[in-house]
Formats: structure tokens, C-alpha cells, sequence
């Protein structure tokens, strides 16, 4: 019989290697048309970043025009011109987690990058799915989760995105935030190595960890962040005033993209609606004095009102629910069809979909969000009788 931790490691080894092996193979296989002929999908996101390094490695700032001709030529075989330019648009503090990748080969550090990511996925999923699913339905669960999470893998882990390193800061800040506070507030440090859909839970974090005098957690937060700036300074200047110019001209798009594509009045209905649950979940929060609807109110702000055009960064939904088994067929139903969602993209036109994920997808999590803590929901949600109880005829 082997032991359930015996049995983790070697499922994590098959992972890890198959994954390698699948990006290796997928390397010069899978391949786009671009402004020089053919270029590589795989990888395609994490080469601005690597060469960004490599870059202030050499005391070179990374958001300069001749680093981003490098990017574009390492890619694209040239200058991108208006195809979709690739440029530095990341913080300079990713320097100390990029730094072992960028000392070897462009290829491995992508295959090493994006294995290890879909095995630390792969792990994260497997803890919710124990946390969902309770002991007799957790090998269901992480069916569902592994199925829901394809389109992910397949779009944002093999172009070796940044998204889920914030994923698992996030996670892990909530995992250690009662017992190891100064892990916790080094691990939300992760969660701005890309800041995005994470810097809303990142602001909630803290707001929350200093109306509880939370100070260990502030602690480990700052420490972890002056450590990462000061490196990145260090090897290549002071880069701030560069990379906020950076992000004015280009850096990640436009930085509400899912209120600019609603019309108005529907656009100023979308924030209100993200707000009031922002702010119902931080009432919730302090009636209760648990962090958890807080947090979970603070992702959703996160994915409605800061996306990326794609489904990149959405896959931050599955921290939107607490971590009790679900009871009710009808919240584990409802869970299910959240996780499988993205699907549903590919009944989509292609030309709207990203519009229609980034839109939907914090919508559809939003529902996820009522069911746990609005009390009427939740009610229903476990079939109770929440009329009888209040002696409502």
C-alpha cells in the first residue's frame, strides 16, 4: 500500500517530467506566423522578462528602447513594428526570482519555468480539491479543477506567464495568515511580481493586517519588498520613473480594460456592482472578524475591474471560495460549472471572446461569492428553510 505522501511525490515527479517533456516537444512545434516569419508560442511571454534580467545583469535599465529591440529580435526574429510589440512591462523586483533562469539557456530556462509552473498548479489544486470536495469527493474535485484549469495551461503556463506566481502568493498568504504571519507577508510579496488582477487583494491584505494589528504580517511584507527593490536597484539603478513611463505609454494595456468595453450606463453599473461587493464583504469581515470574505470580495474587484485582455490572470477566481467542503449539491454544482467556465468560451467568436472573459468570468465567480456569503443565498444554497426560521408566513 503506498502511503498518500509517497504517493504525492510520485505523481508530482510524472508531472514535472511530463510537462517538461510536453514543452520540449511543443518548442519548435508549435509556432505562429508573425512579422519575420514563423515564431514560438511556447515561451513567448517569458523571454521579455529573461532578457530583461540578463539585462540588469549588465547594469542596464530594461525598459529602454534597445532592450525592447532585443526582446522583439530573440522573439520575433526583428523589430515588431506594430505587431503586438513585446517589451519589459514587469517591475524591476522580479530580478531575484528571474535571476537562476536567466543564467542558462533561453530553451531550458523556459522548459524548467513552465514545468515547474504546472506542477505548483497541480499541487494548489490538489489542496482545494481536498478542501472542496471533503475526504469521499476530493478525487472528483480535482478532476473538475484540472479540467477547468486546461485552458489556462494551455494559454498562459506553456507562454510562461508571470499571473500565477501572484496566484500562489495569494494563496499561500491566506494559507500561512493565522499561524506563520511573516510567511504570509513574504508570500504577498509574490503577488505583485505581476501587478494586476493581485493588486487590489494586495492592498485588502494589508488594510486588513493593520486594522488587526497585524504587525508580523506588515513585517514580512515590507521586509520581503525592500529586499527585492533594493537588489533590483542595486543591479541597475533606480527604474521606477522608467517603468511607470512605460506603463503610461504601453505596459499592459489599459489598466480598466473591462469598464472601457461596456457602454455607458452599463459600464458605471459593472464598477458599482464590483464595488458593493467590495464593500459587503469587508462589513462582512469585521461582524465576523475572519479575513476570508474580505478576501475573497478583493479578488473579484481584482478580475472585474483590473484584468488583462485575456483569460491570463482570471484563473485567480478558484481562491474566491472558502476552504469548507461544499455541502449542498447546489453549491457544489454551482462551484463546478465556475471552475469549468472558460469553456464556454469556445461557443464564442474568437474576435469577442477575450472581451466576453473578462466580462463573464468575474461575473460568473461573482455568483460563487453571493452563494458563500450572502445569508439568503446561502441558504438556499444548503436547502434550508431560511423563511420558517425567521417565522416568516
Amino acid at each position: 500500500m503506498i502511503r498518500s505522501r509517497d504517493r504525492l511525490i510520485i505523481q508530482s515527479v510524472i508531472i514535472w517530467l511530463g510537462s517538461a517533456f510536453l514543452l520540449f516537444w511543443l518548442w519548435d512545434t508549435w509556432l505562429l506566423d508573425g512579422p519575420h516569419g514563423p515564431y514560438r508560442w511556447v515561451g513567448m511571454d517569458f523571454i521579455p522578462y529573461w532578457i530583461g534580467v540578463r539585462e540588469m545583469l549588465k547594469g542596464v535599465n530594461p525598459y529602454t528602447p534597445e532592450v525592447t529591440l532585443k526582446i522583439q529580435e530573440t522573439l520575433y526574429g526583428g523589430p515588431a513594428g506594430a505587431y503586438d510589440p513585446m517589451m519589459f512591462v514587469y517591475p524591476g523586483w522580479l530580478f531575484v526570482l528571474i535571476l537562476p533562469l536567466a543564467l542558462i539557456p533561453l530553451k531550458w530556462a523556459v522548459i524548467l519555468y513552465g514545468s515547474t509552473l504546472i506542477l505548483l498548479l497541480f499541487l494548489l489544486l490538489r489542496n482545494l480539491s481536498m478542501a472542496w470536495g471533503g475526504t469521499r469527493l476530493s478525487n472528483i474535485s480535482l478532476a473538475i479543477l484540472i479540467l477547468g484549469t486546461l485552458p489556462f495551461v494551455m494559454i498562459a503556463a506553456t507562454k510562461g506567464q508571470l499571473g500565477y506566481i501572484g496566484l500562489m502568493g495569494l494563496y499561500l498568504a491566506l494559507y500561512c495568515w493565522k499561524e506563520k504571519p511573516i510567511l504570509a507577508g513574504i508570500a504577498l510579496g509574490f503577488a505583485l511580481i505581476k501587478p494586476t488582477v493581485t493588486v487590489l487583494p494586495v492592498i485588502g491584505f494589508l488594510l486588513w493586517a493593520f486594522l488587526t494589528r497585524r504587525w508580523p504580517f506588515v513585517l514580512g511584507f515590507t521586509a520581503w519588498m525592500l529586499f527585492l527593490s533594493i537588489s533590483s536597484f542595486v543591479v541597475s539603478g533606480f527604474w521606477l520613473p522608467e517603468y511607470f513611463q512605460t506603463l503610461s505609454i504601453r505596459g499592459g494595456m489599459t489598466v480598466l480594460w473591462s469598464v472601457q468595453l461596456l457602454a455607458p450606463p452599463w459600464n458605471y453599473l459593472y464598477v458599482l456592482y464590483f464595488l458593493a461587493l467590495l464593500g459587503y464583504g469587508l462589513l462582512t469581515s469585521l461582524r465576523k472578524g475572519d479575513i476570508r470574505p474580505w478576501f475573497s470580495a478583493t479578488i473579484l474587484a481584482g478580475m472585474g475591474l483590473t484584468p488583462m485582455r485575456w483569460i491570463y490572470d482570471l484563473f485567480v477566481g478558484i481562491l474566491i471560495p472558502d476552504n469548507n467542503p461544499k455541502s449542498s449539491v447546489l453549491a457544489r454544482l454551482s462551484l463546478g460549472l465556475a471552475v469549468l467556465s472558460p469553456w464556454s468560451l469556445l461557443l464564442i467568436a474568437e474576435r469577442i471572446r477575450g472581451e466576453c472573459a473578462v466580462i463573464g468570468l468575474p461575473l460568473i465567480w461573482s455568483l460563487i461569492f453571493l452563494l458563500e456569503n450572502v445569508p439568503l443565498a446561502r441558504a438556499a444554497s444548503r436547502g434550508e428553510q431560511y423563511l420558517k426560521q425567521r417565522k416568516i408566513k
